[in-house]
């Protein structure tokens, strides 16, 4: 649908993984929304994408004189973070782009930069290198631990700062915003490798996925935890359990314990892992 596998129609089937069709120039990092790919040069000058809001084939969508240092695909924006402090966003729809680039915030203190960015479904925020948290969305999580959830609706033109508190000098660096779209909730990863989330607890889900949730640790193995219905959570024991079943403590998978992952990456009913052959 939309030509989301970037095969030049919006029929194919492609059981496996098939390079995409077209002419591309070297790409250093790629970002899928639910619909839509984008693509980074390896010189951070050109942006190319396909699918929803763009075309069958990759096409180039923007090629700027300055650096972009980031890009992040969601459900019907663009975002792109150029030099490192300035925050634009283009929108489309399933019949295309329906704004140009907008500038739509920019860091106030010059000497610090973004770091990391990510777009969740209903949440999405950025890490900056001093370690400042900033997170806009629809379902932002705000107030005091509760057993009720507590949201408020942030313009990504004003987003709120939302820093660690007694983090013993120990600075984010990487953020997840949950891809499902009710009971947002966000992870942290730090510098010496703690985990720290928020949000929405729902199913014992703190983390980020949907409603389960996926951790790489430094030696290779893959961590899981909340929601394991529909075999989310890659465990045997959570076999035959379609509905209600859950795990309140991270466990590693025993068919990647023997595997060297490089990389996870988990959504709302599934998730995937990089392993060196």
């Amino acid at each position: 649908k939309y030509g989301r596998l970037g095969q030049g129609d919006d029929k194919t089937i492609v059981p496996t993984l098939t390079l995409i069709k077209g002419r591309l120039p070297p790409i250093g990092f790629i970002s899928s929304g639910p619909s839509t790919t984008i693509l980074l040069t390896t010189d951070k000058r050109e942006l190319w994408g396909f699918g929803k809001g763009i075309g069958y084939l990759p096409k180039q969508i923007l090629q700027s004189e300055q650096t972009i240092t980031h890009c992040v695909c969601g459900e019907n924006s663009i975002i792109i973070v150029v030099n490192g402090f300035q925050i634009q966003e283009r929108r489309f729809n399933r019949d295309g782009f329906t704004t140009e680039w907008i500038s739509v915030y920019q860091l106030s203190d010059d000497n610090d930069k973004i770091q990391h960015i990510d777009i969740g479904s209903s949440v999405n925020g950025f890490i900056t290198e001093q370690g400042h948290i900033y997170l806009w969305g629809s379902t932002v999580p705000y107030g005091k631990i509760s057993n009720e959830e507590n949201f408020r609706n942030i313009s990504i033109n004003n987003p709120i700062q939302k820093d660690l508190i007694n983090n013993n000098n120990d600075r984010p660096i990487k953020i997840s915003c949950s891809r499902g779209q009710f009971h947002a909730h966000i992870l942290l990863l730090t510098e010496q490798g703690c985990i720290y989330s928020m949000g929405s607890n729902y199913k014992a889900k703190l983390a980020v996925g949907g409603i389960h949730s996926s951790a790489l640790s430094t030696d290779g193995r893959v961590f899981t935890w909340s929601c394991g219905s529909d075999g989310r959570l890659g465990h045997a024991k959570a076999q035959g359990h379609r509905y209600l079943y859950k795990e309140h403590e991270s466990r590693s998978i025993d068919l990647l314990n023997n595997q060297q992952v490089l990389s996870i990456s988990t959504s709302y009913y599934h998730m995937a892992a990089i392993v060196v052959q």
